[in-house]
């Protein structure tokens, strides 16, 4: 898939609820993690719905508060309490 790799949670187990899956999402370096690869952070979106399982979103580069690690957000998306996955 052209380098991309992508993690979707199931409904169950310790990332289930939204705040904790948006807190790992704010806490994941994608910019440190596309510099050590050597590739552009690529924001893809899985749509399994069409043939082509990725979207328009695939060549978009990531602009928003997802795009470098923020440990602060990520504790407040959680009210300060740890998750442990």
């Amino acid at each position: 898939s052209a380098g991309i790799e992508q993690m979707i949670f199931a409904p169950q187990g310790p990332l289930a609820a939204v705040p904790a899956r948006r807190a790992l999402a704010l806490c994941t370096p994608r910019d440190v993690i596309a510099r050590n690869a050597e590739l552009p952070v690529a924001n893809a979106r899985l749509n399994a719905a069409t043939e082509d399982a990725y979207g328009a979103a695939e060549a978009t580069p990531q602009v928003n508060e997802f795009a470098a690690a923020n440990p602060a957000a990520a504790r407040a998306a959680l009210n300060g309490q740890p998750l442990t996955v």
